[in-house]
Formats: C-alpha cells, structure tokens, sequence
C-alpha cells in the first residue's frame, strides 16, 4: 500500500520528489500539459529579453526553464526548492550541462533567499504563495523585493482570493473524498479517483492525502500588502488551466498578478 498522509505542505513535496514521474515536483502529477499550459502563459506574460537574470522560486520541474531553453541562449536561470530530495530528483533527471544559458538549481526557501540584493530581472514564484504562513508570505516579499533589480517583473501566480478547503468536509477520508468528487465534480472525476486509489493500494505507486488547508487573501488586500514592499500592480487576472480535454478553464479561486518593482527604500 503506497497512501501516504503529508504532515506538510513541505513533507508533501519530499514525499513526491520519490515519485518516478518529475512532473510530480509541480503538484500537478500525471498532468505535464497542463503544468506546460501554464507555463508557457507565464513565459509569453514576462517579455524576457536575452541576457536577463531569471529566478524562479519553487522551479519544480523546471518545465518554465525549459520553455525558455528554446527561446534564449544567454540568460542566467536561477531556480530554488525547499528539500534536499526535490533537488536531488531534478539533478538526476536533467542534463544542466546541455543547457545553453547559464541554470542553477539552489535547496532555498522562498523568505530567506540566497541571492545578493538587486540581482534579477525577472522573479517567478507560482502556486508557492498558498502553502506558507501569513508571515512567511510578508518575508518572502520582502525577499524578491530585496533580490530584484528595480523596474524587475514580477509574476505571482495561483494565488487563492477565498478558502478552497471551505464546505471539503472530507477530510482524510479517502471514502468521503471520493463520494464528495462524485457529487461536486462528475462520474468521470469519481471514476478516475477511484482508479487512482486502486493502484496505490495495490502497486507501489504513491497517493498524498495532502494538507487540507492553505493561505488566501482578496485581491484588494493582497496589491496593498505587495505595495508595502515596492511591488507595484500592472496586472492581475483569473488563473488559466486546461482540463483534459484542452478547453481553457478560469479559475474562480485563484488570481495570477504581474508587479513592477519600483524600489523607494535604497
């Protein structure tokens, strides 16, 4: 039986850097297209120009520095995970040595970063927000500030504006779960849920009962927080995914925002 309960957000990501699937790394297991849908909306969002410095906070799989592999040859990509097991996974599942802009993948958390002051050009940081406390969240946008060069690109992406766990009476229950997904989301979705429970139980192949609560906050009060820290709104929009049949879904929980910064405080 492989159904493992995540005491963390950080013992979730551990526990899926064991997976043989890297895709698995951007929480997003068994959906590549749709971590490359969005992806490459947030590389199409940034205006990236040759010779930039790019950090991407929480890389994942580094499908955002692949896309930008394609485009560019002489960018600096810096990326960052939380555990020594994501880092390890991405070393051996990718060449570092074929890449032609400079990549380096750092075991980081995002409110404490290793970078120096006025570095990057561009700062990515998506579907990282949710999974940190309220005042982790204050420190890690105090961090890209600090890293970032001013007039720098921020995307901050998959934030939620409202408490997706709200009326999810199903705790851990793996029964509730499945029954609540059949009611809420369809036959297709109980079906494939059911699938996906049989074969952990009866392989090895993991199932994460996750942590079933997160950061949110609405998007007035978010711009004013960002604010406080010279990252000044130029766009915010419903997050883009794609079900499995490629039709484009807005999220009605999530906002994507795109900051400037405009540094008052050297």
């Amino acid at each position: 039986m492989s159904i493992i309960k995540a005491k963390s957000f950080l013992h979730e990501y551990k526990i899926r850097a064991r997976d043989k699937d890297i895709n698995s790394l951007s929480g997003r297991q068994g959906r590549a297209d749709l971590t490359y849908f969005v992806n490459v909306n947030i590389f199409n969002s940034l205006n990236i120009q040759e010779n930039e410095t790019i950090l991407d906070i929480g890389c994942g799989d580094l499908t955002f520095f692949k896309i930008v592999e394609k485009n560019f040859n002489n960018c600096t990509l810096e990326g960052i995970l939380p555990t020594s097991e994501e880092i390890e996974k991405v070393n051996k599942e990718i060449n570092f040595k074929e890449y032609k802009n400079k990549t380096q993948i750092s075991k980081a958390f995002s409110f404490k970063l290793p970078f120096c002051d006025n570095k990057f050009d561009k700062v990515v940081i998506n579907g990282v927000l949710l999974l940190l406390s309220k005042e982790e969240v204050d420190k890690t946008l105090n961090e890209i500030s600090r890293v970032s060069k001013n007039n720098a690109t921020i995307y901050i992406g998959e934030l939620p504006f409202v408490d997706e766990f709200k009326d999810k009476s199903y705790g851990n229950s793996i029964i509730k779960w499945l029954l609540y997904g059949l009611k809420n989301r369809g036959f297709r979705y109980f079906f494939n849920s059911l699938k996906t429970v049989f074969i952990s139980l009866f392989s090895k192949k993991q199932m994460i009962l996750g942590v079933k609560e997160h950061y949110f906050i609405n998007k007035e009060d978010f711009i004013k927080k960002a604010k406080k820290y010279d990252l000044v709104l130029k766009e915010c929009f419903f997050n883009k995914q794609i079900d499995v049949n490629k039709n484009i879904i807005n999220s009605s929980t999530r906002y994507d925002y795109i900051f400037k910064i405009e540094k008052k405080r050297d």
